[in-house]
């Protein structure tokens, strides 16, 4: 027996004859501890873990280190099977290690958090009465005068929020620390009182107040509401859903008080019904109306949707429809040039994440011949505005329907029920494995498994680093590729197709190795990060795989982070599924404390999961944790 495979036994008798012998009984998983009754700087905490040993010598002995904020660097270090005493506010880290008596030992590390847990207290009154008088005619009650106390275990009394509204037209912590009631809200109303520590932590009571008529002039003026209906098609006439309306309000400039109102709503069904309530009688307005949707700006965007911007500029295969044109000019020239190629691309390869001139949708109204490709750009609507004089009654408005355009996707996968992205069966990337020695520099040609004729493809290749070094990239432009935290974007197309024979490498990495290793444990199809595609001559679109020596390819789930990000409401992550999947999400704060969970199986093709506005009411920066099917990922979410 050679040296070689001698060491290859002992190596597989070590990996399964040990691998275990130790583990840990307790579950090793992120606790939370409060702060001590009245204190502000102190929370006592209590952690044990547990670990088993089958070995003949089964003494186990314990030590751990903690990470007092979770900075890097180690605080404590003990030698015990538990950690107890009392602990800072802030989130920690602590690791832990166990060894038996035949030399085994394993590791675990998770956070823990210290917390205030402790809600301000909150001491209301009865019932308060107030009497409506001219020439005001309204009242107003602070929300200080329902409190006889409140006060806080950590938040200083001057420091304490305060905020009251209706009951029942809100929920979080109200934005105002008064409320108003006018002549047409007499009698009795019901009211919420809340105070709010610095630590977010809320308290509340429920109360009335009586509104009495006063002496006389105070008449109740009724005002008009105003309704809008109508429904959101994309261009291939399928249902669109989680879009917003929005519509403004404005009181013709005259003898008029100036008004304005402004109503946001979000649908998930394609059709949608609003109100815009309250608006003066005898007065004239102007209502606009108009639809986005703020989704990430690359979901059905690709490098096809550039072959076939190409194919029109160059009358090889011009558009059909307006519809195609309008999606076409992401730099709003309104025109379809290069420059949108150039700007489209960017977005492909991840140089920008949104396009700096369109939103990611453009909605406007349906054309009524969308094949004349000689409409003015003029004609293009993207409100509709409704005037009116004199209003005197309730007033509904409905047609008010809008075409959704995708923006940069000229081909319509984007629709939130179309097809999955591979029109054919899937091809495969070939490339010879090899063993990668530290030092060297090397060139790693990709080719096709399969001779094809093509108009273009895109893919995003992954170099571990503690491997790998993409240095340089031969067989596409240089604009066509972007290098970024080890993981290389690239593509290509051309509107006149091209021939590939299985010994032409479509692409060609120059790498430089940092550490001997194998390239199939160094180098992955980073399918997160962009869908790979392939599109050939007859415009038909193959997802790709990749084959390194003799492994078999797997089809990896492949999902898009949450968007937007920034966002002001909710947030959306996107997936692409060849079959179903499990995933679990989880939504913490900064101090670790979990705000939204959902564990589900999504179905094969293009479904999505949503984190609700109401998830993210605080406000600021979270942390988001998938496991998709096995692939455990984590990022920044950040409610504006």
């Amino acid at each position: 027996m050679n040296r070689f495979f001698l060491l290859f036994f002992l190596w597989v008798a070590c990996q399964h004859g040990t691998a275990q012998t130790l583990s840990w009984d307790s579950p090793c998983t992120n606790k939370e501890f409060c702060l001590n009754p009245g204190s502000c700087n102190l929370g006592a905490v209590l952690m044990t873990e547990v670990a088993s040993s089958p070995c003949s010598n089964p003494t186990i002995n314990y030590s751990y280190k903690i990470d007092l904020l979770n900075d890097g660097n180690t605080d404590i270090s003990v030698t015990n099977d538990t950690a107890s005493g009392n602990f800072m506010p802030g989130t920690h880290r602590i690791t832990w290690r166990a060894s038996d008596g035949c030399g085994h030992a394993i590791n675990c590390s998770y956070l823990f958090v210290v917390k205030d847990c402790q809600p301000p207290n909150l001491l209301c009154i009865n019932g308060l009465t107030q009497s409506l008088d001219p020439p005001d005619c309204i009242a107003i009650f602070p929300a200080k005068q329902f409190i006889l106390n409140y006060s806080d275990n950590c938040t200083p009394k001057d420091q304490i929020q305060i905020g009251i509204r209706e009951a029942g037209t809100g929920t979080g912590f109200p934005p105002d620390d008064s409320i108003t009631f006018v002549n047409c809200q007499q009698g009795i109303r019901f009211v919420e009182i809340w105070v709010r520590d610095g630590n977010g932590l809320m308290n509340s009571c429920n109360n009335y107040v009586l509104v009495q008529p006063g002496t006389g002039g105070c008449i109740c003026d009724i005002d008009g509401d105003i309704q809008l209906a109508g429904c959101v098609r994309t261009v291939n006439n399928k249902k669109l859903s989680n879009y917003n309306v929005r519509a403004y309000a404005q009181s013709v400039a005259g003898l008029q008080t100036p008004l304005t109102k402004l109503i946001t709503k979000t649908f998930t069904d394609s059709c949608f019904s609003a109100k815009i309530p309250a608006l003066p009688y005898g007065g004239d307005y102007r209502v606009t109306v108009r639809g986005e949707r703020k989704v990430n700006a690359i979901n059905g965007v690709s490098a096809f949707d550039l072959v076939l911007i190409s194919k029109h500029i160059l009358g090889i295969e011009p558009f059909t429809s307006m519809y195609q044109i309008l999606a076409a000019d992401v730099n709003a020239s309104n025109s379809v040039t290069t420059f949108d190629i150039v700007e489209a691309r960017k977005l492909v390869l991840g140089i920008y994440d949104s396009f700096p001139a369109v939103p990611s949708w453009r909605f406007i109204q349906p054309l009524s011949n969308p094949a004349n490709l000689n409409t003015p750009f003029s004609a293009i609507k993207d409100t509709f505005q409704i005037n009116f004089s004199n209003l005197s009654t309730d007033l509904g408005f409905s047609g008010l329907n809008f075409v959704a355009l995708k923006m940069g996707d000229i081909n319509l996968n984007a629709d939130p029920f179309a097809a999955p992205a591979e029109d054919r069966e899937p091809l495969l990337l070939t490339t010879a494995d090899r063993t990668l020695t530290a030092g060297q520099v090397i060139d790693i040609p990709i080719r096709l498994s399969e001779a094809r004729w093509l108009n273009g493809w895109q893919m995003a290749l992954h170099a571990n680093p503690e491997y790998l070094e993409i240095v340089d990239v031969n067989g596409v432009a240089p604009e066509n590729y972007y290098i970024a935290a080890g993981t290389l974007r690239a593509l290509w197309f051309d509107a006149k197709a091209q021939q590939f024979n299985t010994d032409d490498p479509i692409i060609t990495l120059r790498v430089k190795v940092r550490k001997t290793t194998l390239l199939s444990k160094a180098l992955t199809l980073d399918v997160q990060t962009l869908l790979p595609e392939l599109y050939d001559a007859g415009n038909n679109r193959h997802a790709l795989h990749l084959q390194i020596g003799q492994n078999s390819p797997d089809p990896t789930p492949a999902f898009q982070p949450p968007h937007p990000n920034p966002t002001t409401g909710a947030a959306t992550f996107d997936f692409k599924l060849e079959k179903p999947a499990t995933v679990q999400l989880n939504i913490c704060n900064l101090t670790g404390q979990r705000i939204f969970e959902i564990n589900t199986t999504l179905d094969a093709g293009t479904p999505s999961l949503e984190v609700p506005e109401t998830a993210l009411s605080a406000g600021g920066i979270f942390i988001w944790h998938m496991n998709l099917a096995g692939q455990v990922m984590s990022g920044k979410l950040i409610r504006q």
